[in-house]
């Protein structure tokens, strides 16, 4: 029950990690890594293919482009929401950094939301909210 109960306070909880952010100059967010059973290695090894996808999805774009009416830069992530933080043109290595710091605020809001959702269907929410907003999560959960 203890390994269960650690287990699931490691997956709750998003760790601040050692990398500073290019652009922000905060520590990055980044998942708990602890080895309870493999259940946290699953669920990291598929954030980071939800970092992968969104990464190939959103395309990445050095200067600010229109995304439908909204300024955007790097991997889709809309410049009102970094006004003072992204400068361009932005690098790659820049461009992760705030999705990864963006997509990490989208599974904070979805799990505040839903706090008892499984962990990996967070993930999967996260990215919708990431790519279309919280509202769209929200319409798909009351359906």
């Amino acid at each position: 029950m203890k390994c269960i109960l650690t287990l699931l306070i490691c997956l709750t909880y998003l760790n601040v990690n050692s990398n500073v952010s290019k652009v922000t100059g905060k520590k990055l967010n980044s998942i708990v890594s602890y080895n309870i059973e493999g259940k946290e290695l699953q669920y990291k090894k598929y954030y980071n293919s939800i970092i992968e996808q969104l990464k190939k999805q959103e395309g990445f774009r050095a200067n600010i482009y229109d995304d439908g009416g909204f300024e955007c830069c790097g991997y889709g992530q809309r410049i009102k929401f970094y006004p003072h933080q992204i400068t361009t043109p932005l690098t790659k290595l820049q461009a992760e950094d705030i999705l990864k710091d963006s997509f990490n605020n989208h599974l904070k809001g979805v799990k505040k939301l839903y706090p008892k959702i499984n962990k990996l269907k967070a993930l999967r929410l996260a990215k919708i909210s990431y790519q279309s907003g919280i509202i769209k999560v929200i319409k798909l959960m009351q359906s």
